[in-house]
């Protein structure tokens, strides 16, 4: 990332944090596969990620926003969860607090999974992807949110993809750890991946490079 920031001469990352940083109880295969307890997790995700941006912010002006996924979720059973309640929030807390040199951008829709800015006056809204599926993620965001984004960046699906209709383009970053075995039992591979975005005042897209991490 410090590599492309220097070669594209980038003043300013926002990062957004999409979500799934945490294998939570949600499927008893991941659980059993994380080998390392929920709790441990959260404290170790959320040093990591200050770490990253004290990073960033020594080359660039750097700003973060991040929304609601479904790993996170305190309760296995989706009905019966609370959006609110998610662990999610920890993360961003403690960053607050951690890496109070950043700014930490806040939503600006009524939805707790769907964040909207504007950046060099383009709409862009940030949201997890585990209720909209790919196919669809234009046409069900613009519509649900009466809204005309010009960039939606999503996730949950663990491989990169992107697509472009009704003048909106839709980017689905990758994972940092490509699949896991719910996914392999799906006939889902990836590779770990992630996703940098340049924007202009011009184009919402300037250009997409993607990170393979593997």
């Amino acid at each position: 990332v410090v590599d492309k920031i220097n070669c594209l001469n980038l003043s300013t990352i926002t990062v957004a944090n999409l979500g799934d940083m945490i294998a939570g109880n949600i499927h008893l295969p991941i659980r059993l596969n994380s080998r390392i307890d929920i709790i441990t997790q959260l404290i170790q995700v959320a040093e990591l990620l200050a770490e990253f941006l004290n990073l960033l912010s020594q080359y660039v002006t750097v700003k973060y926003i991040s929304g609601i996924d479904n790993h996170s979720r305190v309760s296995s059973n989706k009905q019966d969860s609370l959006e609110s309640e998610n662990l999610y929030r920890i993360i961003d807390w403690y960053l607050e607090a951690r890496v109070p040199h950043i700014e930490f951008l806040s939503n600006k829709l009524d939805c707790k999974d769907i964040a909207e800015r504007e950046i060099l006056k383009h709409k862009i809204g940030f949201i997890h992807g585990h209720k909209d599926g790919q196919t669809k993620i234009i046409e069900k965001i613009n519509s649900f949110t009466g809204s005309k984004f010009d960039l939606i960046c999503s996730a949950h699906y663990h491989h990169f993809s992107s697509k472009e209709e009704y003048d909106t383009i839709s980017i689905a970053n990758g994972s940092l750890m490509g699949i896991d075995e719910y996914a392999y039992d799906l006939r889902l591979r990836a590779k770990p991946s992630q996703t940098l975005i340049e924007i202009s005042r011009d184009n919402v897209v300037e250009s997409i490079h993607k990170i393979n991490l593997d």
